[in-house]
């Protein structure tokens, strides 16, 4: 009987460790010593300055926006929460530990569990949906100033707007705008294709281009003129654009491979969806010329402007035909 009852004991023993050290696991282990589903910043206002400067370095306005107005990816500026909108959601999320989901995982890797919560929180400031902006955000009258700006949404008019990204943005020097910090950006290189497949960036950003891929891969551009060499599996290899325009990325193994690095002058830029819908948030009341790219345009058509007028606090809409 006392055999049988430390064997009993022994196999629960070996459970609760078992149990533990999987939820462990799934759980994961917080690096500043607070809860996954706890933000050290809600409703902090610097840090929510802070997290939109990280989200423009990193390259999310690329498929979000630079106001998080959406394009090829979802606005987060509404209720449509593919996964749910809860902090410990787009925490995991924006870390890659969902495992249902679509957006490059890629940013675990590049961002500090710290710079998330701040990104999350301002992400917090800009959603207008009542269930899940912070209370304390919403009642705040220290939210980042967005007096003196406007907003710029519209649909591109081109047959090629449903198959090929498209990028909008405005082609002017922006008096006063300048970034608070170096800007960085991430292409992954996986499946023998580099995601995102176009990516538009600030001029003076650092991209660093990632091989998951279990061979080698390589980097060069005959606009840019470089040759940054081989990569093995989990090597990053970088290249800083220094000079608005289009960047054509290739990959001298694997020749089918092609991408695009549209470097602008400004972060008020946005990817269209499939029906050409785009919005840019935050830009600064004046008069500015938009221009669109994919690379199916005409180079008359990628040049041509459309003046838009913003208005502080206004919208305006414009719908630009190339």
């Amino acid at each position: 009987m006392g055999r049988d009852r430390s064997t009993f004991l022994g196999t629960w023993w070996l459970r609760g460790i078992l149990a533990l050290t999987v939820a462990t696991v799934l759980m994961g282990t917080p690096s500043l010593g607070f809860s996954i589903g706890q933000n050290p910043y809600t409703g902090d206002a610097e840090a929510a300055q802070e997290g939109h400067q990280l989200y423009l370095k990193v390259g999310c306005a690329g498929c979000h926006g630079s106001g998080g107005g959406g394009g090829m990816c979802p606005s987060l500026t509404d209720c449509n929460w593919q996964w749910g909108g809860d902090d410990e959601t787009l925490f995991r999320l924006i870390k890659g530990e969902l495992p249902q989901q679509t957006m490059l995982r890629v940013f675990g890797s590049v961002l500090t569990d710290d710079q998330v919560w701040k990104i999350i929180t301002w992400i917090r400031f800009i959603n207008r949906c009542s269930e899940t902006t912070n209370a304390i955000v919403a009642g705040s009258d220290s939210t980042p100033a967005t007096s003196g700006t406007g907003v710029i949404t519209g649909v591109v008019r081109h047959a090629s707007v449903a198959q090929f990204e498209t990028v909008v943005y405005i082609d002017d020097d922006v008096p006063g705008w300048k970034p608070s910090g170096p800007l960085t950006a991430v292409m992954d290189q996986k499946d023998k294709t580099f995601i995102p497949h176009v990516l538009p960036v600030v001029v003076g950003t650092k991209v660093e281009f990632l091989n998951s891929d279990p061979f080698e891969h390589n980097v060069y551009s005959p606009e840019g003129g470089y040759d940054l060499g081989m990569a093995p599996q989990g090597k990053k290899i970088v290249y800083t654009f220094k000079k608005p325009g289009v960047y054509t990325q290739l990959c001298r193994p694997h020749p089918e491979m092609l991408a695009f690095v549209v470097v602008l002058k400004n972060p008020f830029f946005a990817k269209t969806d499939k029906e050409g819908r785009f919005r840019i948030e935050g830009v600064p009341a004046g008069t500015w010329h938009l221009k669109v790219w994919n690379e199916r345009l005409k180079p008359q058509e990628a040049e041509k402007r459309y003046t838009v007028e913003v208005r502080a606090g206004q919208e305006v809409s414009v719908t630009l035909e190339p």
